[in-house]
């Protein structure tokens, strides 16, 4: 439960369960976190990465208690906001149209829109 326990916790330092306000001991700008994606190949092999800046959990999920999943681990969702996405490695030499070929781009012309 340490990986559940640290979204219950970022979540409820954003918004308290019992009294419905912010954790006092964080600002605006603290509960935003940058989170790092990365989608591996059969091999173990790295074949594409995106950084999410200025993410937040909104919405965590139950796990399911039946006995339909008995031979798999617990699992549940994490639902994140974000102010956007950059797109990192792109490895495979399975390209699927080039998603780097932006990548220089994003940066420059991310959040703020500008040429």
């Amino acid at each position: 439960f340490a990986v559940r326990s640290l979204f219950e916790s970022w979540s409820n330092a954003l918004n308290r369960l019992v009294s419905n306000i912010r954790d006092p001991n964080i600002s605006a700008e603290q509960y935003k976190q940058d989170l790092e994606v990365v989608q591996y190949g059969k091999d173990g092999s790295e074949i594409r990465s995106y950084t999410i800046v200025g993410a937040f959990p909104t919405q965590i999920g139950a796990i399911a208690l039946d006995w339909d999943s008995a031979n798999q681990v617990e699992t549940f969702t994490v639902n994140f906001s974000y102010d956007y996405w950059i797109p990192g490695i792109e490895s495979s030499d399975k390209k699927a149209g080039g998603v780097n070929a932006y990548g220089s781009r994003a940066l420059q012309n991310g959040p703020a829109g500008a040429a």
